[in-house]
């Protein structure tokens, strides 16, 4: 991810997200449960910051890499309420 988001440079990661995993921001199939579109919550080194908008504020620059977590995973690893999956980012120089 890292290569795909250089060749990106000055944008911000929501454009990045959209040209390299445009489905990542579409809303994922609800189950019987939930009323309305699920979309993903972004988590930015590991704190949870809200919904899709927050990937406005990050330069792409600044990013070492993102991932999608289906729903049960993030179900599993955050807790209830991530009905459309999470948007992992992980930024420069914090490591993993």
């Amino acid at each position: 991810v890292r290569v795909e988001l250089e060749e990106l440079g000055g944008r911000d990661l929501w454009d990045a997200v959209r040209l390299l995993r445009g489905r990542w921001l579409q809303p994922h199939r609800n189950s019987s449960f939930i009323a309305g579109p699920a979309y993903a919550r972004v988590v930015v080194d590991g704190i949870v910051r809200g919904d899709l908008g927050e990937l406005r504020g990050f330069d792409v620059d600044d990013i070492e890499t993102m991932r999608y977590v289906s729903a049960p995973d993030a179900t599993t690893k955050y807790g209830t309420g991530y009905h459309g999956g999470v948007i992992e980012v992980s930024t420069r120089g914090r490591g993993r």
